[in-house]
């Protein structure tokens, strides 16, 4: 009976662990423990389904140090690549931040009209890149050939 119940645990286990985001598996077996909650909801958000990640962070002293990922979510039509990265501050909290960078086929002007429809325009970063709100989420559109890159930020203070 003990050994069903370890062979069922196990299972249970490993089925919890398939479905982790990359970023949190890599966080985890290599000694994030402070921020890990941080890591383990800015992660899942930017690495549902299908996706692969690159971690970096700090070999000698991890849970002292920043962890940061790139992530590729993969789908049919197109990717989109995440940066997050997630640091203890001196006061002891967690800091994290996140930009989403995704490409559209039809230029700047008709994103914004259509897939950020009723966004508040903020202005222009300088000369190319327009600011706008949506959602109450940092959204930069930066004109790329005939369409547009979007890029998506958003920081976290005292996680």
């Amino acid at each position: 009976m003990k050994r069903i119940l370890l062979l069922i645990s196990l299972v249970l286990s490993n089925q919890a662990l398939a479905e982790e985001s990359i970023p949190l598996e890599h966080a985890t077996t290599h000694g994030i423990k402070k921020c890990l909650p941080a890591v383990k909801s800015i992660s899942e958000f930017l690495a549902k389904g299908n996706h692969g990640a690159n971690s970096l962070w700090n070999k000698n002293t991890p849970d002292e140090s920043a962890f940061t990922s790139v992530i590729e979510q993969s789908f049919k039509d197109s990717p989109i690549l995440s940066t997050m990265t997630v640091t203890r501050t001196q006061s002891d909290e967690c800091y994290g931040e996140y930009e989403k960078i995704i490409y559209f086929e039809e230029n700047c002007m008709a994103t914004a009209q259509t897939t950020f429809k009723g966004a508040e325009y903020q202005g222009m970063v300088n000369k190319y890149i327009t600011l706008l709100n949506h959602e109450g989420i940092d959204t930069y559109l930066m004109p790329a050939g005939p369409g547009c890159v979007v890029i998506r930020r958003e920081a976290y203070m005292n996680l």
